[in-house]
Parts: C-alpha cells; structure tokens; sequence
C-alpha cells in the first residue's frame, strides 16, 4: 500500500492557489438579466384620465420604463392606440402587456384585443378576473377561451 505524504510547503502551495482561484472566480462579474421597472396604469388612473400623455411623461421622469394599461385601453380605436404607441417611443417606454377584462377576452372581442396590443407593442394580453366560476366546467371555458 502505497502512503502518499504531503510537506508543509506543497500544502500551504495548494491552500494558497485554491484561495487565489476562489477570490478570482468571486470577483468575475455575474452576468444579469436586467428587468424593467414599471407599473400598471390603474395605479394612476385619476391622473391617466385626465391627461394620459402627461401622466406617460411623468412616469418616464420618474424612471419607469414600462407601463401596463388597463381595461379601458379596450376602448381605443387603432388610431388611438397608434397615438399612444409613438408617445412611448417617443418618451422610451415600453408596453409590455395589457390587463384586459374578461369580457374582451371573449371570442368575438379577441381580434380588437389583440390588434390594439400588436400596435402598442404588447407581447401579453392578460386577463384582469376571470370572476367566479360554479364548477370546473367554468373555469375549462375560460381557459379555452384564453387559449384561442
């Protein structure tokens, strides 16, 4: 049987150079996904009805980044939103999603949904309740009909 023995010095060699690779590898940036800060518009909404475009530029001020609307964006027409859109671009913002009411998510409201998301550069239609369901049956329509 063969006894492997180890000096002083080849000791103190290693714990050194494990202590040298430790603190290097700590010292490596971490590479981070940066995510932006921003808020539902509900939060502002006294504000937002009053002058939506100088609500927008007050949020941006503050350093929001991104903005979600809320169930009366529905009730824009594409014009509307394109008004919006360049508001955005305009200030830097980003919309990233949409809180839409069940009753849009419906079938026959869908398209208008989805058209005014793709022009607000929208990726998420979200649905803001579902409201309450009797039986999983309710609950299989809703998410069929968020599906489609």
């Amino acid at each position: 049987m063969k006894i492997h023995t180890l000096s002083r010095r080849s000791f103190v060699t290693t714990l050194g150079a494990a202590a040298l690779a430790t603190s290097a590898f700590a010292a490596a940036p971490v590479a981070r996904k940066k995510v932006p800060i921003g808020l539902q518009m509900y939060s502002v909404r006294d504000d937002e009805k009053r002058d939506l475009f100088a609500t927008l530029k007050g949020l941006r001020e503050m350093g929001y980044e991104c903005v979600e609307f809320w169930a009366p964006y529905f009730d824009w027409t594409p014009a509307r939103a394109k008004e919006v859109r360049k508001q955005l671009d305009d200030l830097g913002l980003r919309c990233y999603s949409n809180h839409t009411g069940a009753k849009h998510c419906a079938a026959d409201h869908q398209p208008h949904a989805i058209e005014l998301n793709h022009i607000l550069g929208s990726r998420y239609v979200i649905m803001a309740h579902a409201g309450p369901q009797a039986n999983l049956d309710g609950w299989k329509r809703t998410a069929g009909s968020l599906g489609r």
